[in-house]
């Protein structure tokens, strides 16, 4: 059975031609395939075509893979293509095989470009370095090969082959150097380029000497190192020289006058000049000068400060002893207490330095003595007295140097309770005010917590303080004043002038225009008008006031003063000055008897029930409190009242006469009819 299997079973030719050959950017083939024997009409052959290789990563696509035309399009890598064609029907089989080679596209090579960075470049020794870079020479392809070749340059310059992209050069002696770069590409095409450096000879600079700065000695210091080593120079410094100049004194010792470093010992009072000479390499020469003055020996003796006198109330028995105080113009190298009198019971600590302690200390006087010593041995003495006594203290004594009366406009005062005194001494002074005085006042300066208690803005009134003092044990005394304020003569007759300026405007010079101007408006000298202050104006600008008195030293009449200001000068001072007003400085208008009047204002302030009379202050141009309120509101009332009652009667005749006339109007057409 098998056998008459295999015998039916037969084998077809397959014809897919010869392998094809194809160049990107082409990247499509057909290929036909074909059998033999011809295929049965009722039998036709089944075509199937297969990749057996191909490159990697290919994107190749097959169409009609059942058919005897086979299309391979998409084509994108280079390479060989290995395809298959399977022929068969139901009694016969065949295949065949075909590649197709893909080549690359053929490249349209351009030449290569060089390129030298920098193309020219000039340089000053001692510069030693330099590069040339060819790197940034391109080709469409590649560069396979760089060379670099001296054109032109010194004799004595010699460049080895070099084929890297960057050239590096060294040891370039003064001269003009050309290079050429050449490249070439994979297809061996080149291309070249020049680049030029200009090499200069080194600057030489002459060197700079610098020998340090000025040396002020005072003897017995007679030796100073004097140091060069800061000299400089380009190319180096290769010699040394320092001598002493004419017109130093002939003694000293010098050591190391060709090294930078020189030094010089045995010197004397005076004045030497030094002088070093510096020398490079080209044999230039450089050279300064150094000053040392040698002054005598300038050592005052220490000044010892042994500190204040302690006093110590038994059972005290301890205190220190502070001498850090003292000075000296060298230094103080040592200090040392020591006892002078006193009893012989106490311990000390400390003796050598500058703080003393003392402990275990008895009743008694002790004299202690400090001595400081400098570095030349010279010395310093201060004593210090400790006072060790029984507790005996006694309360302190607080006095106060009497009451004072104060006259307005004037309204500082000052309560000295200096005298007051205590055996060990006061520690504290508190002063302070009675609950029933004034508290209009302003304490300067922190006094109330001094000896002189000082105070300023007083007003009319009695101000009543209590001064305590209290010594270092506590204990405490007090005593009390009285300072009585009270109007004067000149208060009541102060002149108020309110200058629309401001305070930093107003000058010296401006006030004293002010008062010319003032003086002979009255027709008075200047010396007879008192200046009470000068202050600014919460409302802005600011206020004179001032007072004038007569030849007697009698304050004249402030009102009659502002009268005649008003009336003969007032246009003359407005002319220089923005005046606001002329007034009084304190108000004098009684209000009525009903009210009083604001000093700042100058209006009246009624009391309760009581009002001003607008129609009488506006004639007269003064505040008042003439109106009551209760007959303002009676008469106003009554006024309403009044009104009312003439307009309701006014209305009540109207509508009576025009009853009437309705009533007349219908009695005539009436009778007109009926005689109709």
């Amino acid at each position: 059975m098998w056998y008459l299997c295999f015998h039916f079973f037969s084998e077809l030719q397959v014809d897919v031609g010869f392998n094809r050959n194809i160049t990107l950017p082409v990247n499509s083939i057909t290929i036909y395939g074909a059998a033999w024997p011809p295929s049965p009409k009722n039998h036709p052959y089944s075509f199937e075509w297969s990749k057996v290789f191909s490159p990697a990563n290919s994107k190749a696509i097959i169409a009609g893979q059942h058919t005897a035309l086979l299309s391979l399009s998409n084509i994108d890598v280079p390479g060989v293509y290995g395809l298959k064609l399977t022929v068969r029907s139901e009694a016969s089989y065949g295949h065949g095989f075909v590649n197709v080679t893909v080549f690359p596209a053929v490249r349209n090579n351009k030449p290569p470009v060089a390129v030298i960075y920098p193309k020219f470049k000039e340089i000053t020794l001692p510069i030693q370095k330099f590069v040339l870079d060819g790197s940034r020479s391109s080709d469409d392809d590649k560069i396979v090969k760089y060379e670099w070749e001296l054109v032109a340059g010194p004799l004595n310059y010699y460049l080895k082959k070099k084929t890297n992209p960057v050239l590096q050069l060294t040891k370039l002696d003064p001269g003009n150097y050309d290079f050429k770069l050449t490249v070439t590409d994979s297809d061996g095409v080149k291309n070249s380029t020049l680049a030029r450096i200009k090499v200069n000879k080194a600057m030489d600079y002459k060197p700079v000497a610098l020998p340090g700065p000025d040396v002020l000695l005072y003897l017995p210091q007679n030796s100073v190192v004097l140091n060069g080593s800061g000299s400089y120079d380009d190319n180096g410094i290769v010699r040394y020289a320092w001598t002493k100049l004419h017109g130093s004194p002939e003694i000293a010792d010098m050591q190391g006058t060709t090294s930078p470093v020189l030094h010089v010992t045995n010197l004397v009072e005076g004045h030497y000049v030094f002088q070093l000479n510096v020398t490079d390499t080209a044999g230039q020469m450089a050279s300064a000068t150094v000053t040392v003055v040698v002054q005598p020996e300038d050592n005052k003796p220490p000044k010892a400060v042994a500190g204040p006198d302690k006093d110590l109330v038994s059972p005290d028995d301890s205190t220190f002893l502070d001498g850090s105080s003292s000075s000296d113009d060298r230094g103080i190298v040592s200090y040392l207490w020591r006892k002078v009198s006193g009893p012989n019971s106490f311990v000390m600590s400390g003796a050598k330095t500058s703080q003393l302690k003392l402990t275990k200390l008895k009743l008694g006087t002790y004299v202690f003595e400090l001595i400081v010593t400098d570095d030349r041995g010279l010395q310093g003495k201060d004593t210090v007295n400790v006072f060790v006594k029984k507790d005996d203290n006694k309360a302190p004594v607080a006095k106060i140097n009497g009451d004072v009366t104060v006259k307005l406009p004037k309204n500082e005062a000052v309560l000295n309770g200096s005298l007051s005194s205590d055996d060990y001494g006061i520690v504290r002074y508190e002063w302070t005010r009675s609950s029933n005085s004034p508290a209009i006042a302003t304490i300067l300066e922190d006094s109330d917590h001094k000896p002189i208690l000082r105070l300023a803005g007083l007003v009319v009134g009695k101000y009543t303080f209590t001064l305590k003092v209290v010594d270092q044990k506590g204990l405490y005394s007090v005593d009390k004043a009285t300072i009585t304020v009270v109007k004067g003569d000149a208060m009541e007759n102060l002149v108020e002038v309110k200058i629309d300026t401001q305070g930093h405007t107003f000058t010296n010079q401006n006030k004293m225009n002010l008062l010319t101007t003032i003086s002979l408006s009255l027709g008075i000298s200047g010396d007879k008008i008192k200046i009470d202050n000068i202050h600014e104006i919460n409302s802005g600008g600011i206020s004179v006031v001032f007072y004038i008195v007569d030849d007697n030293g009698k304050v004249q009449k402030g009102a009659e003063i502002v009268s005649t200001l008003k009336s003969k000068a007032f246009k003359n001072l407005n002319r220089k000055y923005w005046i606001v007003a002329i007034d009084t400085y304190l108000c004098h208008n009684n209000c009525s008897g009903h009210g009083v009047c604001d000093n700042l204002s100058k209006r009246c302030v009624c009391n309760s029930f009581w009002m001003e009379n607008f129609i009488k202050a506006g004639i007269q141009g003064q505040s008042n409190c003439e109106w009551s309120i209760l007959y303002v509101i009676i008469i106003c009332a009554s006024c309403v009242i009044a009104i009312v009652s003439i307009i309701w009667f006014i209305l009540y005749c109207c509508r009576r006469y025009v009853q009437n006339v309705d009533f007349y109007e219908e009695f005539f057409i009436e009778s007109c009819f009926k005689i109709l």
